[in-house]
């Protein structure tokens, strides 16, 4: 389901005590609580009440904790990676090339290399708005909801304090975004479900010449998506009564848009 583009709408700008708001904007002075600058080692020599502000500073254990940390990690990657290299050349060896139309006994267990083009047979649906793709390999549902997305930015003012600038704006997105963590949660608050549900549907039925291809495997593979939209002799308002919708649902360009009016949009729409 793929809303149309978001169409711009004023903000009203509000105050707070010690925030500064201008629309959707925020400056946050001091970030919370009390915090102190630590002097940078790149900007000259240190006199010694320097040396150990930065060496008691829990935030500077803390990274240099993470520091060592980061670098195991990255020798227990290189170490991984290493033994996934030399099994992959040991298994490089046991691979035997067969046609994938001449399937036979012979080759079961063994691993083998094969190329060809899937097929499917029979029919996969959305039965709730009415699609059939006859021979597809799958079937996906995409649903998109205007959420609220937050952008922080940091800078120094160079008083001993910082500044964070908080932005707000919403727009479309597949996942769903935990407002909760926001700064302005309560001006700020998402959907907590898509008011309908994804699906991806995957052909009972998949072959490769004569090999069978389970389901899973296919849901792996990155393939050319057709969009396919309603029929246009589908009923809309019996299908959100069914679901229980109390929203209308307007038929789009290359989808459904579910909400009270798809030029307007809404955060949860």
């Amino acid at each position: 389901l793929v809303p149309p583009p978001l169409h711009s709408s004023p903000n009203q700008p509000m105050e707070g005590e010690d925030e500064e708001e201008q629309g959707h904007e925020y400056a946050l002075r001091g970030f919370r609580g009390t915090q102190r600058r630590v002097p940078s080692l790149w900007q000259g020599r240190l006199d010694a009440s320097d040396v150990d502000a930065i060496t008691t500073d829990p935030a500077f254990a803390m990274g240099a904790a993470l520091f060592v940390m980061s670098i195991l990690v990255f020798l227990w990657g290189e170490w991984q990676g290493g033994k996934a290299h030399s099994a992959f050349g040991s298994l490089k060896n046991r691979i035997t090339s067969v046609s994938s139309d001449h399937a036979s006994m012979e080759g079961e267990g063994v691993l083998i290399h094969t190329t060809g083009t899937l097929e499917a047979e029979g029919v996969v649906e959305d039965s709730v708005f009415g699609i059939r793709a006859p021979k597809a390999l799958m079937l996906r549902r995409r649903v998109k909801t205007y959420q609220w997305h937050e952008m922080v930015e940091e800078s120094a003012q160079g008083t001993g304090t910082d500044e964070r600038i908080v932005r707000y704006h919403f727009a479309l997105a597949e996942h769903l975004i935990d407002s909760r963590q926001f700064w302005k949660p309560d001006e700020h608050q998402n959907p907590s479900c898509h008011r309908i549900d994804p699906r991806h549907v995957v052909s009972d039925r998949i072959t490769l010449g004569d090999f069978s291809v389970p389901p899973p495997l296919v849901r792996q593979l990155e393939t050319l998506w057709e969009p396919l939209p309603p029929p246009q002799s589908v009923d809309l308002p019996a299908i959100s009564e069914w679901l229980g919708l109390s929203h209308r649902l307007h038929p789009i360009e290359g989808g459904v848009f579910i909400g009270a009016n798809p030029a307007v949009p809404e955060v949860g729409e």
